[in-house]
């Protein structure tokens, strides 16, 4: 399904939501696509998360913005979820994102990379 600047698929099958994101992904989008995945029946908060931005630059991103997605998760403290980054900005703007993120302890559960084979290894592996 698609929200704007933002696309989502469930893959029941590996019990995963893929999200890609195109150039120009505002905060918006990501509220949106995140209300999306968790209004579909076929969602489970347990199900892991690719989140795809290797198209994207968050550079525009305030830290308010971060701290609206962070908070705003339809995922659980017990999903696996990784975020690929396709810039240095949106790398930083990332981890920014992990210090906001509403429980400590889900930090292990949150992996950020800058190659998608690695973060979909990582996932598997989880």
């Amino acid at each position: 399904m698609t929200t704007t600047r933002a696309a989502y698929r469930i893959d029941p099958a590996h019990r995963r939501v893929e999200v890609t994101c195109e150039p120009g992904l505002a905060p918006a989008d990501v509220i949106a696509v995140q209300g999306a995945i968790g209004a579909d029946p076929a969602f489970c908060p347990d199900h892991a998360l690719l989140f795809d931005l290797t198209r994207c630059d968050l550079a525009a991103w305030t830290a308010a913005d971060l701290r609206r997605a962070a908070g705003n998760t339809p995922f659980s403290a017990r999903s696996a979820r990784a975020f690929v980054a396709g810039s240095d900005s949106t790398y930083g703007l990332l981890r920014m994102f992990l210090a906001y993120s509403s429980d400590k302890a889900e930090e292990d559960r949150i992996g950020l990379f800058r190659d998608r084979a690695a973060a979909l290894r990582w996932l598997e592996g989880r």
